[in-house]
């Protein structure tokens, strides 16, 4: 009953690491990337042992198999450092496309309000997607929707505002993509 279950990671399993390995013959590279030559497996472990690091296997497809004598647990620190880093900068790069939605009833006041939303989204590199939303008799004006969308560029006078997408009509929905004007 004293026995613990030993908790499997899933990292682990896509490695080959010291005795999982099941090639008898390896190429060894020692922590410096310097090549030690074609070995058995068990003078690769005895290699890896005596300097109180892992075997673990880099390229399984090559002929022979290449295993590095590594620190497996710096390795993995060090990958999944590298993993959280590229996310990072995937994520800072992405353009996100903000979305601001009216009605044609719309009040000038709260035109302003909706335009200093754009302008934030926009001075922060997004795109903003400007949807004004005809319903029932309202749809009888939609060509009010160009002159409420020029108001509301109007009101972002801090920054040079142009269209990536024109106006366009969609439906019930008037709608068209603001960019900022690179300087």
């Amino acid at each position: 009953m004293g026995q613990y279950k030993r908790r499997h990671n899933k990292d682990d399993a896509r490695y080959l690491v010291n005795f999982k390995i099941p090639f008898t013959e390896l190429r060894i590279v020692n922590e410096k990337g310097e090549q030690l030559g074609v070995m058995s497996k068990d003078e690769g472990l005895k290699h890896s042992k005596l300097l109180g690091l892992d075997l673990v296997v880099i390229a399984e497809n090559a002929k022979p198999p290449v295993a590095k004598i590594i620190d497996f647990a710096k390795f993995k620190y060090n990958e999944k450092k590298a993993l959280k880093e590229k996310v990072k900068t995937q994520r800072a790069n992405r353009v996100e496309l903000k979305e601001i939605q009216m009605r044609p009833g719309t009040q000038d006041h709260d035109v302003s309000i909706k335009a200093k939303k754009a302008v934030e989204f926009l001075s922060k590199g997004h795109k903003v997607k400007i949807v004004i939303k005809f319903r029932g008799r309202e749809q009888a004006y939609k060509n009010q929707a160009k002159s409420i969308i020029e108001n509301l560029i109007s009101y972002c006078d801090p920054i040079e505002v142009k269209f990536d997408r024109p106006i366009d009509f969609q439906g019930r929905n008037v709608w068209c993509i603001l960019t900022r004007k690179e300087a």
